[in-house]
């Protein structure tokens, strides 16, 4: 059984560490993975207050070779309480040129304060151009809140190499409620990857 391990390091000092088991038997992969978000120790400057991480979360699911998905997701959020989440993804196209995925998943929160335990769906598509471009669309509605959340985004690969790969990622996002109407509020980055 395979083990991967995975670690990222933030500008200011935190990091997300992961560990993944996987077993593929009869062209399904089975995987189980755990990990902490947001990890600060105590010896950084300046020194981090309140939680030492933002998140530990521990999932299992299956993929099969088609490339669907389906997934469970338990997470501990400090100040907040827990989640638990059930995904997962259809592939509904795939070709040389194109692929298209279409996802659904279900979140029930259990807040640790006096708010009541609550429950988020969502559902979306992503869309992938070759391994250069990609776009996707989501929403994500929160009945308790009466909220409903929209996103979008695209992303384009603008140069890469053997160990390298820099990209562009743009989007917005807003949310509609019976109180408050939001606005697409604009996004954006560049991602920069190095493998060694």
């Amino acid at each position: 059984m395979p083990l991967e391990f995975n670690g990222t390091e933030h500008l200011d000092k935190s990091k997300d560490v992961s560990l993944t088991a996987s077993k593929v038997n009869d062209n399904v992969r089975l995987f189980g993975t755990a990990s902490i978000n947001g990890y600060k120790e105590n010896n950084n400057f300046p020194k981090p207050t309140g939680p030492t991480y933002n998140s530990i979360t521990g999932s299992a699911g299956v993929i099969t070779e088609a490339g669907h998905t389906a997934s469970v997701e338990a997470r501990h959020i400090p100040n907040f309480g827990n989640q638990v989440t059930a995904a997962t993804n259809m592939n509904v196209l795939k070709t040389d040129t194109h692929k298209i995925d279409v996802n659904a998943f279900t979140t029930k929160n259990f807040p640790s304060g006096p708010i009541p335990n609550f429950s988020t769906h969502g559902a979306g598509v992503n869309y992938q151009y070759k391994d250069v471009a990609q776009a996707a669309a989501s929403v994500a509605h929160t009945p308790l809140a009466q909220r409903t959340d929209y996103a979008i985004s695209t992303g384009l690969k603008l140069h890469e190499t053997p160990t390298s790969s820099l990209s562009l990622n743009v989007g917005a996002s807003k949310f509609d409620s019976p109180f408050m109407k939001g606005n697409w509020q604009p996004n954006g980055f560049i991602q920069f990857q190095k493998r060694f």
